[in-house]
């Protein structure tokens, strides 16, 4: 009887140490989970206690927009991020760092790389050779500030 009751003793202790894992498993991989534009508005939006709705009002927009946004399938105008910035303000919302989050192109990016097929190899080339973005904005702000190119014409150059 004794070794019953110790062996289901065990037993319940396995079954918690196993419930235990899981949730610190599920935690341990929310928390490697990037944020998004879109998370992080929505995690300050409930941090402030808002709904969804009476935010979005607030904001200015449809609830069906403010959910597409948190749910990172419609990215908010400028115009639209500050405001949500401004009314977060309270519990820690910063313009600067939404918009860090902001991953995609805007409308008008988004044209203009459809348009330049050579947009994408140049965009592959700085990833890989591993440049950063303010270096090389650098780097032509020089270029330009120097003035034109003032190089020997070489055999490949077109008359």
């Amino acid at each position: 009887m004794i070794n019953r009751v110790k062996n289901k003793k065990i037993h319940q202790e396995d079954f918690f140490i196993d419930i235990f894992l899981v949730f610190a498993y599920d935690a341990n991989a929310m928390a490697d989970k990037a944020k998004t534009l879109g998370s992080e508005i929505r995690r300050l939006r409930t941090d402030a206690g808002e709904t969804l709705r009476g935010f979005a009002t607030r904001a200015g927009i449809s609830a069906p927009h403010l959910s597409d946004i948190e749910h990172d399938r419609r990215r908010p105008s400028e115009e639209t991020l500050s405001s949500i910035c401004a009314l977060l303000k309270g519990v820690g919302a910063k313009y600067e760092a939404l918009t860090r989050l902001s991953t995609g192109l805007d409308p008008d990016t988004q044209a203009w790389v459809s348009r330049t097929p050579g947009i994408r190899s140049l965009l592959r080339r700085i990833q890989d050779d591993g440049t950063s973005p303010e270096d090389l904005l650098r780097e032509i702000e020089q270029k330009k500030l120097a003035g034109p190119s003032k190089r020997k014409p070489d055999a490949n150059d077109k008359v």
